[in-house]
């Protein structure tokens, strides 16, 4: 009998240790163009979208976000990843939520790498209500650590 409501007991414990996932995306950040980044804003077949990040600077193993601003409400955000283009650093898939009207959100970061600077190709499939897709890309640089950034872009 004890044996029984030991499990409740446990039972019940796991279930009031839930929380919900810290992983929230705030777009209420200060959200804009970075340093090195070859477009902030794409032209697609569908019109223009905004492209902004959180920090001024990507640094390797540091967590960021990625925004997309003023994506028109029928597009969807289908498949996103970021490769290497200086160095084969594999694909590091980009998970976008809609965090607004026309605003989506990634929660990612980069793996440390050798080299003190590095270029990204960041790939987005956007796909209309219709089914119409059309795959975009912009490059963002990264820095191996902060010491690696130039003393005159601080």
């Amino acid at each position: 009998m004890t044996k029984k409501y030991t499990y409740i007991i446990l039972f019940l414990f796991s279930l009031f240790g839930c929380k919900p996932s810290g992983n929230r995306i705030d777009i209420s950040q200060e959200v804009g163009c970075i340093y090195g980044q070859s477009s902030c804003q794409l032209s697609t077949q569908f019109g223009e979208i905004s492209l902004g990040f959180n920090t001024k600077f990507l640094v390797a193993e540091t967590p960021f976000e990625m925004h997309i601003l003023a994506l028109p409400n029928e597009l969807t955000v289908t498949s996103a990843h970021m490769a290497g283009e200086d160095m084969y650093m594999g694909k590091i898939p980009l998970f976008f939520k809609q965090v607004s009207d026309g605003g989506w959100a990634a929660h990612t970061m980069f793996g440390s790498c050798a080299q003190a600077q590095m270029t990204w190709r960041v790939w987005l499939t956007l796909e209309s209500a219709i089914g119409e897709t059309q795959t975009v890309s912009f490059t963002v640089q990264s820095f191996q650590s902060f010491n690696a950034i130039p003393e005159d872009l601080l």
